[in-house]
């Protein structure tokens, strides 16, 4: 084995009682003496810790204080390794790590030398990661003496010891994946695995398996060498799951299954072979209610992991065990005790247990039916799910609703044809006698309407809202309302209004007294729904409200007072500014109050709410809340500046800390892990999210704290504890430049200059691309807030990042295509950049152009998807409109393009095409793009965006270059094009469709007056329509043009009899409006 060393000083020895002294101080169960014992600790010089661990762990005179020392020695190698090893020279290091594996081989006791190999295992680590930094590729480890130690355990026979060696293994796998080791390690792990003797050692075999697969699960050679090793592995599990290995002094009956489930998370492939057998174990497992519930929900999260990630598989491997599955999950969902005090809670989900077989039933399903698909699970969930809805034992019939809202997101395509007959079984359950499943189905409900949201509001509300209304008269399910749709509510709320206003005057007291909130939730949900309809029941509500906010003041009703104050800013933002202007400055003066006559306490609830309310009262206010800013500002900022608690803690000290549900945990490394406390992330994100609002409405008011939330937000662009702080870091910086802007020239220059680096920066080091998407959008705001030469010497850094990003699309392209995905998100976002740069800088833009026209000409290849297609003609697009006729240098790039996706099968790329296709069209024809003229009245099947952005472009066409439509006779051409008419939704386009209309009607164009002018009823249609849905910009010339025409057709009775009776009463009353005020 090992010589002991002499690394630990004859100093270091004299000191060694008094240090022992200390550490049991550290375990003292007294405060005071276990305080000064933790200073005294940390005084003491890392080196010198390291020697006198080592030192109490060789001759400590008890297991406590061996145990004890090994903790702290493993704890010390994790957060001061540099300090405490890598500064020694290296004799003493050699000495360290020969005292170390001493300890390991010469411990008498299984549970230290346990943690003495946790201790060798975390220095191991430490080495192979100093040796892979400096490229030493001959030994992974680094420390041979290591990888000797652990095959000298698994060749000792005898049990204990070859557990030492396999844990060895299982902890730092990367010390034995050199490929000179792998022949060692095959042997080491297949003697282990079919070890005879120990069922212990089987198990620990096992798991070093995993482990070193998982370690190496892009060695595709390493991987073949291993695959002999996954039958006995097999017989591990199975056998790990019957009689689990109580003698493990790691204590985790549940190891060997973990490690299965980290394969089937990575190394699905290479678990194939095995594959049926290991799917009918896990259902055989989870149907065993006479195994331990967690390992019941392990064998679970095993067969749903292969599921995600190996279907088409799973599907194969597992048909005859789908049926089989779905049942013992809809049974695990059974598993609900009757509480009688379930329904007199206010949130029915905040006392389910994630743990619980229920949950973890009804979440594995929502999976499963993502994973497998409609057409594996459907089938077999229609077959239980009737039965279990005519059940007498309520337990049933609420996990076949629940079971019913789980399955609609991955049954999408085959529920939706039979939508009718699923509510047909559900609806009855309303009214079912037990709360608990009267909930169950006012969330399949609720579910269903969001994942078939285009159907289900328009076809079956008639059946959904009554039965919901009902449901208010329970006063136990009254804020289930809030699972409807809020386009279905609008309908009925009169129905709805009238119910809160019943119940709000019933039980006001109850209310105020007992701090129930579900009306204040509710009433909050209905006007953030009504808007502007809300109004007329305004005069109810806000009376009581501000009485609630007033008086509820006691620490108990401290959310009930939160939730009012949110439902009042809801309200107003709801109504307006007109009608919430008599009470925005009481309500306001009531919430300053209540940060200097009753200071809010730190964890209140009341603060969130009052920070998203001032917002919002920003929003209705407007310059009006100015007065207001110096004094919620504070309080802003103080949220907005948390700093998360964070910290590196062991396995033992997570063990200890994952009761407390305000810290979570990122494993880095085996021993190693990531805490954060999480409480006040969310307050953070809140008041970062409110200063962007104020930056956005107050503007040129907000700029004297320009600066101060500029140097927030700035470093906040890295805040990777939190995705949506970043985000709103990312909003917010335009905005603090458009407020800046009041400030002087030389004040913003320097304000962009602090933004610009870090916000390049920040966006080529984002992980999500969701939030490098907005970093990208607040980039190209950013550039056109500042105009041309804003980037100066930035432009390269820009260009970098548009060439990296375009290229990880590229390279990420067969990747997403085998997960069904898209890189929309990003690529639009490099699409707006690129906008801003050609709009800012125009032709100066074309040498960088030049640069990037690689990249973005792929967009436009063959093999591409239609997304590519559409963001490539989408940047032509701009090329063409602010290049001008330069553009056409490079016709040959995506005129081809442009001209084929004008006719595709995909609205969006359609309209993109028409879009640039539009750009083209100049006074002069030569500049016309062909081909477009005769192909956009084709796409006129539906009244879309597209089709308008094809009239208009086919406009243009018809107004600038007449040419292109020469072999087309105009008394065909042109009444063709009025029938196409009127045109609304994009008034850019409008502009040019009507001054085109008003054109050819002054000039009296027979092709559009028709014959004896039969046409000018049409024309007066298409005119009342325009003026109706207000299609124009009335300080534009084009509406005065077209208000003109009609004052001169209505000014002719005739006129008036023949053209008045064919039209709308919408076309008449804007008509008569319109006329009338000219």
């Amino acid at each position: 084995m090992v010589e002991h060393g002499d690394f630990a000083s004859n100093s270091l020895n004299n000191h060694q009682s008094d240090f022992c002294t200390l550490l049991n101080g550290l375990q003292s169960m007294h405060n005071e003496e276990r305080t000064n014992a933790e200073t005294q600790y940390e005084q003491i010089p890392a080196q010198t810790r390291l020697g006198l661990l080592l030192q109490s762990m060789s001759t400590g005179q008890t297991t406590e204080l061996r145990s004890f020392s090994a903790v702290l020695l493993r704890r010390l190698l994790v957060k001061n390794l540099d300090e405490a090893y890598e500064q020694l020279n290296p004799t003493d290091q050699a000495s360290v790590r020969q005292q170390l594996l001493l300890c390991v081989t010469n411990e008498p006791d299984a549970s230290v030398r346990r943690k003495a190999a946790d201790a060798a295992a975390e220095m191991a680590r430490n080495i192979g990661d100093v040796a892979a930094s400096g490229n030493d590729s001959s030994n992974a480890c680094g420390w041979p003496e290591f990888v000797q130690l652990a095959a000298q355990c698994v060749h000792s026979g005898q049990p204990a010891t070859q557990q030492i060696g396999l844990h060895l293994l299982a902890q730092v796998p990367s010390a034995f994946s050199h490929p000179a080791s792998l022949p060692l390690v095959h042997q080491l792990l297949g003697k282990a695995v079919s070890d005879a003797g120990s069922a212990a050692v089987r198990s620990a075999g096992v798991k070093a398996a995993c482990a070193f697969l998982v370690a190496n699960e892009e060695e595709e050679g390493t991987l073949n060498q291993m695959r002999d090793l996954l039958p006995p592995m097999l017989r591990g599990l199975a056998e790990s799951i019957v009689t689990p290995e109580s003698d493990d002094a790691s204590g985790d009956e549940d190891a060997v299954l973990k490690g299965f489930v980290e394969l089937a998370e990575v190394l699905h492939k290479w678990l194939r072979p095995q594959l049926t057998e290991l799917i009918e174990l896990c259902v055989q497992t989870v149907g065993n209610q006479q195994l331990p519930d967690s390992r019941r929900h392990l064998a679970l999260e095993l067969v749903v992991t292969l599921s995600e990630n190996a279907a088409a598989s799973v599907r194969k491997a597992g048909a005859g065990k789908v049926g089989a599955l779905v049942q013992q999950v809809l049974m695990l969902m059974t598993d609900l005790e009757d509480d009688p005090e379930w329904a007199l809670q206010e949130n029915k989900d905040e006392d389910d247990d994630d743990e619980s077989n229920a949950i973890n039933g009804e979440t594995a399903l929502d999976r499963l039916c993502c994973g497998l698909g409609g057409k594996a699970m459907l089938p077999h969930i229609l077959e239980l799910v009737p039965h279990m809805l005519r059940s007498p034992t309520w337990q049933h019939r609420h996990a076949a609703l629940m079971a019913v809202s789980a399955c609609g997101e991955g049954c999408h395509a085959q529920m939706e044809s039979m939508l009718d007959n699923v509510l047909v079984a559900v609806l009855p359950f309303f009214q079912d006698p037990h709360p608990r499943v009267r909930y169950a189905c006012c969330n399949a409900v609720g579910q269903m309407c969001t994942d078939f949201g285009k159907i289900m509001p328009k076809k079956f509300h008639a059946q959904i809202v009554p039965n919901l209304l009902r449901l208010f008269d329970d006063y136990a399910n009254r804020e289930f309302s809030e699972s409807c749709p809020k386009s279905i509510l609008t309908i009925y709320l009169d129905s709805l209004i009238s119910k809160l206003e019943q119940i709000l005057s019933t039980k006001f007291q109850e209310l105020v007294q007992k701090g129930n909130k579900m009306v204040v939730t509710t009433l909050a949900s209905v006007a953030d729904t009504a808007e502007e309809k809300f109004i007329q029941y305004y005069d109810k509500f806000m009376p009581c409200l501000k009485y609630i906010m007033e008086n509820a003041v006691q620490k108990e009703l401290s959310l009930l007072r939160g939730k009012t104050i949110e439902c009042i800013s809801l309200i107003g933002l709801a109504v307006g500014k007109e009608k919430f202007l008599a009470d925005a400055s009481a309500v306001m003066q009531m919430l300053l109050r209540t940060q200097t006559d009753h200071p809010l306490a730190e964890d209140d609830p009341q603060m969130t709410y009052m920070i998203s309310a001032w917002a919002r009262m920003c929003k209705i206010m407007g310059r009006e809340f100015e007065p207001y800013l110096p004094l919620v500002m504070g309080p802003v900022m103080k949220a907005a500046e948390i700093k998360p608690e964070v910290c590196i803690m062991d396995s033992e000290e997570v063990q200890n800390a994952e009761q407390d549900p305000e810290w979570q945990f990122i494993k880095l490394a085996d021993e190693q892990n990531f805490a954060i406390k999480t409480s006040g992330l969310e307050d953070k994100a809140n008041a970062c999210q409110m200063l962007v609002c104020y930056a956005r409405e107050l503007r040129e008011a907000f700029a004297p704290y320009t600066e101060q939330v500029a140097q927030l937000m700035v470093p906040l662009l890295k805040f990777y504890f939190h995705d949506e702080v970043r985000s709103a870091a990312c909003e917010s910086l335009p905005h603090l430049l458009e407020c800046a802007r009041s400030q002087g020239p030389t004040f913003l220059g320097n304000l962009w200059g602090y933004i610009r680096p870090s916000l390049i920066a920040a966006i080529g080091d984002e992980p999500e691309p969701e939030v490098q998407a907005d970093g990208l959008s607040s980039l190209a705001q950013c550039i056109e807030a500042m105009g041309a030469g804003c980037l100066a010497d930035s432009m390269d850094p820009c260009l970098e990042l548009l060439e990296k990003l375009l290229n990880s699309h590229f390279e990420k392209a067969e990747k997403r295509q085998a997960a069904r995905e898209d890189d929309e998100y990003v690529l639009s976002r490099v699409a707006d950049v690129l906008h801003s740069l050609l709009s800012a800088y125009k032709q100066q833009f074309e040498p960088q152009l030049q640069r990037l026209l690689p990249l973005i000409a792929k967009l436009l290849d063959e093999s591409r998807s239609w997304l590519d297609w559409q963001w490539g003609v989408c940047i032509f697009d701009d090329v063409i409109e602010h290049l001008g006729p330069a553009s056409f240098r490079y016709q040959e790039v995506f005129l081809p393009r442009l001209v084929s996706s004008a006719v595709h099968k995909e609205p969006d790329l359609r309209q993109a095409a028409l879009l640039a296709g539009r750009s083209t069209i100049d006074p002069q024809p030569d500049d016309a793009v062909p081909g477009t003229a005769d192909r956009s009245p084709r796409l006129a099947a539906t009244r879309t965006i597209c089709t308008e952005n094809a009239i208009a472009a086919a406009t243009k066409i018809l107004k600038h270059c007449p040419a292109e439509v020469a072999g087309q006779p105009p008394e065909q051409i042109l009444p063709m094009w009025l029938s196409w008419l009127p045109v609304s939704e994009d008034r850019e386009e409008t502009e040019h469709v009507y001054g085109f209309l008003c054109d050819l009607i002054e000039r009296n164009d027979p092709n559009i007056l028709g014959p004896n002018n039969q046409n000018v009823p049409r024309i007066l249609a298409i005119i009342g329509e325009c003026l109706y849905r207000e299609a124009l910009d009335e300080d534009k010339p084009t509406a005065a043009r077209i208000v003109a025409i009609a004052r001169q057709v209505l000014a002719n009775p005739e006129a008036v009899k023949a053209c008045w009776p064919q039209l709308t009463e919408q076309q008449q009353a804007a008509l008569q409006s319109r006329v009338a005020s000219q």
